[in-house]
């Protein structure tokens, strides 16, 4: 039996598929004065084509009307037969879709077996929100003042839409996701939903300026209608120094002759306290002198005030030697929070930098290249270039040394293999002569009067052309 009861269902889904050949689809979102078409058509012949309804407001009066006839559809519904008579196509048609259309609608035609029903359809006339606002502490203002060290929630909500509206959040041009949290609200009767969106953020100092926009995104709008809102951010944050609070050592100053430290620092709002500390006994507030005159500070100086850019200058007269053993400090506070910026001054020029050491050179080049002076930078080991040069040296001196071997070895040029002295070549040539002689197959064995002169020996004295020994002549 329960078996039987478990296939009764999936039994009507085939045979209600099996009767319509098309079925309504399962949603549609149309705006008021559009036309729609529900179309429904059967496989088969039925009976009469009907619909059932769910629409609490669709009388001009407001009352509810749960279902009609194709053949006697009621007047004032704003519903039309597409094809009158037909008993295939149950399809009707809405020429102007008004609000009272919403609900569901489901093709119901009366066959042999009874009435049968396809799937229902959702008619949702869309209603773009009534309102989109900022909500709770933000309601009704055009600024956001937040600080830079604590997170802050910002709500917005889009009233009374159908469907429910899709909000956004957008610093600048920037899409924010993360921290959003959303919470929708439908009233049961008229079905119109409200959004509320929270966007939980901590902005930074860069975010100071910019505009926190809240967008809302809805069918029901058209191209003019106010869809968003916005605010302007305003970030108070600290005094801080980009570069760091410790400055590092000043050089360039002469002792004996006036000098001056100016400090830039950020601030929102403005420093409110800002006092020089030179050494432990100099102590100096904004726009002041010690007593003996000699260190005097500035009041606050406006560089970018839109950037909330200022400065302080801490005057020395003169600057002394002993000046640059002595810690010198600017503390700067505002109603957020202070920042003590530290420094020491050097006479003459900066000391050069240490040396690199050699087992960590290379490691480092690669890492400092871009704040390093390209003069300044060293590399251990030698270039590509280099490398090759030492190379084409060795082999050009290979080279060398393989030509003297071979004159040597042969008896070319002045590399004689007696080692250059005169007996020795002499013996050389009588030598070779008393080979020649006895060679029959050489020129001259044949020609008794054929004379070989031997040759005449640099390394051995000899006359000139004057009969005379010379006695300058190199050996």
């Amino acid at each position: 039996m329960k078996f039987e009861y478990f296939l009764l269902p999936v039994f009507i889904q085939v045979v209600s598929a099996q009767l319509f050949a098309v079925e309504p689809q399962a949603s549609y979102v149309v705006r008021e004065g559009d036309s729609l078409t529900l179309e429904c058509r059967t496989n088969e012949p039925v009976s009469l084509c009907g619909w059932k309804l769910e629409t609490p407001e669709l009388l001009a009066d407001g009352s509810a009307v749960t279902g009609f006839l194709m053949s006697s559809i009621p007047e004032g519904l704003g519903i039309t037969a597409k094809t009158p008579g037909s008993d295939t196509d149950c399809t009707i048609e809405i020429n102007q879709v008004m609000s009272r259309h919403n609900g569901k609608y489901i093709c119901a035609p009366f066959t042999s077996g009874g009435q049968k029903e396809a799937t229902p359809a959702e008619l949702i006339i869309a209603q773009k929100p009534v309102t989109v606002e900022f909500s709770g502490a933000q309601a009704g203002q055009f600024s956001l003042t937040v600080s830079a060290d604590e997170p802050v929630n910002v709500t917005c909500e889009a009233r009374d839409a159908r469907p429910k509206a899709e909000l956004r959040w957008f610093l600048a041009e920037r899409e924010l996701f993360e921290g959003v949290t959303v919470a929708n609200d439908e009233d049961p009767g008229s079905k119109l939903v409200t959004t509320r969106s929270t966007l939980l953020h901590q902005f930074g100092r860069s975010d100071d300026g910019q505009k926190l926009r809240c967008e809302a995104r809805h069918q029901g709008y058209a191209e003019d209608d106010l869809r968003e809102v916005m605010l302007d951010v305003m970030v108070r944050y600290a005094p801080f120094r980009a570069e760091g609070s410790d400055i590092g050592t000043l050089y360039g100053y002469t002792a004996e002759q006036d000098g001056t430290v100016t400090v830039n620092f950020t601030a929102n709002p403005p420093p409110t306290v800002m006092v020089w500390s030179v050494g432990d006994d100099v102590q100096l507030d904004d726009g002041s002198q010690s007593e003996d005159g000699r260190f005097r500070t500035s009041t606050l100086q406006e560089v970018d005030p839109a950037q909330h850019q200022y400065a302080s200058t801490l005057t020395l007269s003169p600057v002394k030697l002993e000046d640059q053993d002595l810690p010198i400090s600017l503390r700067v506070a505002n109603v957020v929070g202070e920042q003590v910026l530290t420094l020491r001054l050097g006479t003459g020029a900066p000391p050069p930098p240490p040396p690199t050491p050699e087992g960590n050179q290379a490691d480092d080049a690669g890492s400092d290249t871009a704040d390093t002076p390209a003069a300044d930078q060293t590399h251990v080991g030698m270039s590509g270039g280099a490398i090759a040069g030492i190379i084409i040296a060795l082999l050009v001196l290979l080279l060398i040394i393989a030509v003297v071997a071979f004159g040597r070895s042969r008896g070319k040029w002045c590399f004689a293999a007696g080692g250059g002295s005169g007996g020795g070549a002499r013996k050389e040539w009588r030598a070779h002569m008393d080979s020649e002689a006895g060679d029959p197959t050489r020129e001259g064995h044949d020609n008794p009067g054929h004379e070989q002169k031997a040759p005449e020996d640099a390394s051995e004295p000899h006359a000139n052309g004057n009969g005379k020994t010379p006695t300058d002549t190199p050996v």
